[in-house]
């Protein structure tokens, strides 16, 4: 298995690269070709879609089907995928980052009842709590 970073993720999706973009496209395709599987770690899904909505003013609807895509493909593996998928139902129909859905989720995982936050928007929803 391969990890990948979230600037080869970027090149490959974005394709703003020529050089890179093509490297990164060949290198993962290649790869799939001879059954090799990458795995993609939770912060580099969290970095993922920070670039892609701050660097590079993608939609959120857009974020959410490529999030979406993303965590079906076979040869992509995740920490865990049931968590990355809850993130992703969270960010969609929430006002929150995707980060905010991912700790939540995750931290759900380790028994955690509440994430305590001073964030004013993700206090309006019943998981997030104020100190």
């Amino acid at each position: 298995m391969i990890a990948l970073d979230t600037n080869v993720l970027i090149r490959y999706f974005i394709q703003d690269d020529p050089a890179q973009s093509r490297k990164a496209r060949q290198f993962i395709e290649e790869n799939v070709l001879k059954g090799k599987n990458f795995f993609i770690p939770g912060i580099v899904v969290c970095e993922l879609v920070w670039v892609l909505s701050s660097a590079y003013n993608v939609m959120k609807s857009e974020i959410v089907d490529l999030l979406e895509k993303v965590a079906h493909v076979k040869h992509f593996n995740f920490e865990d995928r049931e968590v990355l998928c809850s993130s992703i139902d969270g960010y969609k129909s929430g006002r929150g980052d995707f980060s905010d859905y991912y700790l939540k989720e995750i931290s759900k995982r380790q028994g955690s009842d509440r994430v305590m936050t001073f964030d004013k928007v993700l206090l309006k929803e019943s998981y997030f709590k104020a100190p």
